[in-house]
């Protein structure tokens, strides 16, 4: 299957050969994973973030990561710094988005992914 998807050009390529230009413009980007994703690990996630070349690069490798709560109780890790965030996922796996109820206060309406405020 991989094989049939590099040959169709829809196979993966690195994210931090466009994100730069996005960031120039202006766009925020969230680069996220879950911890217990055996598909595309965080910690591949976060070197990849932490790769992306821009004026900020060395602000954002310092950065420590943050608790990410909702409703009061840790659900991830985030950092951010101009417009670019990072964000570890506690428990959840390769399709975040079927553990976003997990993610979003109660109360909230469904978010494609879920609610990050720290932009």
């Amino acid at each position: 299957m991989a094989d049939k998807c590099t040959h169709n050009r829809t196979g993966s390529r690195r994210s931090s050969t466009y994100i730069p230009s996005l960031l120039d413009a202006g766009v925020k980007v969230i680069i996220y994973a879950g911890d217990a994703d055996w598909t595309c690990s965080y910690i591949s996630n976060k070197r990849e973030a932490e790769s992306i070349e821009w004026p900020y690069q060395s602000d954002f490798v310092a950065k420590e990561l943050e608790p990410y709560t909702v409703d009061g109780v840790e659900k991830g890790a985030i950092k951010t710094v101009e417009g670019l965030s990072y964000m570890r996922v506690y428990e959840a796996g390769h399709d975040l988005a079927y553990f976003r109820k997990l993610y979003i206060s109660s109360g909230e309406a469904p978010s494609p992914i879920f609610k990050v405020s720290r932009f």
